[in-house]
C-alpha cells in the first residue's frame, strides 16, 4: 500500500458519535479495515484473509486443515506489527502495550479439531482492547 494514505483509497466510512468521542470504521482499497473508538484503533483486519473468507464452508476448511502451516505465533507476531508500521505508524502512537493474547483458531471436522491458518494478535490499549486479525499477505503459510 503506498504511503501516505489518501482519500482516493478510502473505499467505506462510516462513522456515528459517541459520549467520548466517535467510532467509525474506515475501509482502505476495499481490503484493509480499521475500526476506530475513542480517537484509538480498537481493530484491523486484511478482508482478504479474515475468518469470514472460510469459516462455516466446510470444504474449504477441511482443504486448509489438511496442508502444512509454517506461520508460527512469534512471525504471526512480526506480520501483525509489520502491517502497522507500512500504514507508518507504530505501536506507541497507537497506545499499545505488548500483545496479552497469540491465538490460533480451529476447525472442529466431525470431531476432529484442526488448526487453521487465522490468528488473532490482541494489544493492551490504554483505552481499548485492540485486536489483528490475519493469516497473512504476500506470505504464503504453505510454501
Amino acid at each position: 500500500m503506498p504511503a501516505p494514505l489518501t482519500t482516493n483509497q478510502i473505499s467505506l466510512w462510516n462513522a456515528s458519535p459517541k459520549t467520548n468521542g466517535i467510532a467509525a470504521v474506515v475501509v482502505l482499497n476495499g481490503r484493509y479495515e480499521f475500526q476506530i473508538y475513542d480517537g484509538n484503533v480498537r481493530s484491523f483486519e486484511d478482508r482478504r484473509h479474515n475468518s469470514h473468507s472460510f469459516v462455516g464452508k466446510d470444504e474449504q476448511c477441511d482443504a486448509l486443515a489438511s496442508m502444512t502451516n509454517l506461520l508460527t505465533l512469534e512471525n504471526v507476531l512480526a506480520l501483525a506489527r509489520d502491517k502497522i508500521h507500512k500504514l507508518g505508524m507504530d505501536e506507541k502512537e497507537l497506545g499499545l502495550g505488548e500483545p496479552v493474547k497469540l491465538t490460533q483458531w480451529r476447525y472442529d471436522s466431525n470431531g476432529v479439531v484442526h488448526p487453521l491458518p487465522l490468528y488473532a494478535v490482541r494489544w493492551n490499549s490504554d483505552h481499548v482492547n485492540c485486536r489483528h486479525g490475519t493469516i497473512g499477505d504476500r506470505f504464503n503459510p504453505y510454501e
